[in-house]
């Protein structure tokens, strides 16, 4: 109770003590006998003295009230002020939290970025080196051609001279041995010939050859970046289920349409749990239509990738 409530209860204690002394005084004075002056004025003092237990018991009353407010208040105070800081701790670790799966996010995000940098850049490589072994295999064709064409021409000359000499041979020999010389000669052309066209054809055959296995190998640089932007468009649109732990992979069975449309997909040999499983059923759903492959032979209805975020 303040010290305002307390002077004035006491100051109204002291005003009743004075009215009760007061009024006690003026029923002394009246012209009455001895006992009737004398036992009003123990019944007023025995009433204010009352007045005065009671009041003090009141005032007593209501500071015990207060205190146990006080003290009810102050336990108030200090849980509320408990709740408020473990709130806060509670807060700090979730931001802290928050803040550590940003970073690794951020993190895996770069890790991506350069992995498909480096892809590119392999890619790139793998091209010009194809390129370059086109251009080489043409300019081998070209001067195998050329090379040839000299040799007809060397036998063509050579065929000329030798007609001439044997026109020549003609004029000194007889028919027989003219005609005889000649099928000879003829016959040994044609074997050089014969000879001639099958070393070309053996060349030829070699440089298809080659040409076959550089298509091949384009086919299979194209055929592996088709792979590559189909997984990276996959990983794209792949939410990551909570509890999922790093190194968690699984082997993606895709059937597809052409336009790259997919319609059924099952995944399979996965080391995650059955909610990692379905994530990446539903990625690859989401990724629909897939990437359009840059040549019509690398397409395939039913492609297998493993699936490694």
């Amino acid at each position: 109770m303040s010290n305002r409530w307390r002077l004035a209860i006491a100051g109204s204690v002291v005003v009743h003590i004075v009215l009760a002394l007061f009024l006690g005084v003026s029923i002394s004075s009246k012209p009455t006998t001895h006992q009737l002056s004398v036992q009003p004025k123990k019944e007023v003092v025995q009433a204010v003295a009352i007045n005065e237990q009671q009041i003090l018991k009141e005032i007593e009353r209501r500071d015990n009230i207060e205190k146990a407010a006080k003290r009810k208040e102050s336990k108030r105070k200090k849980r509320l002020e408990q709740e408020a800081a473990k709130a806060k701790k509670l807060r700090r670790q979730e931001e802290r939290k928050i803040a550590a799966l940003k970073a690794k996010a951020k993190k895996e995000r770069a890790k991506q970025q350069a992995a498909k940098k480096q892809a590119d850049k392999r890619r790139k490589e793998a091209e010009a080196q194809e390129q370059q072994q086109i251009a080489k295999l043409k300019k081998e064709q070209k001067s195998l051609q050329q090379q040839k064409q000299k040799e007809q021409n060397q036998l063509q000359r050579l065929a000329e001279q030798r007609k001439v000499e044997e026109l020549k041979r003609v004029e000194t020999e007889k028919r027989a041995e003219e005609a005889k010389q000649k099928k000879v000669e003829d016959r040994r052309l044609a074997a050089e010939k014969a000879a001639f066209e099958k070393r070309l054809a053996e060349e030829q055959n070699r440089l298809q050859q080659e040409s076959n296995r550089a298509q091949q190998r384009k086919l299979a640089v194209e055929k592996n970046r088709y792979m590559a932007l189909i997984q990276e468009k996959v990983v794209r649109n792949w939410v990551k289920p909570s509890g999922t732990t790093s190194g968690n992979s699984c082997k993606v069975l895709v059937h597809q349409i052409p336009g790259g449309e997919v319609i059924d997909v099952k995944v399979t040999a996965c080391s995650g749990s059955v909610a990692f499983k379905n994530s990446v059923k539903s990625a690859v759903y989401k990724a629909s239509p897939l990437p359009a492959p840059s040549t019509k032979e690398i397409f395939d209805r039913e492609i297998v990738f493993t699936f490694k975020p």
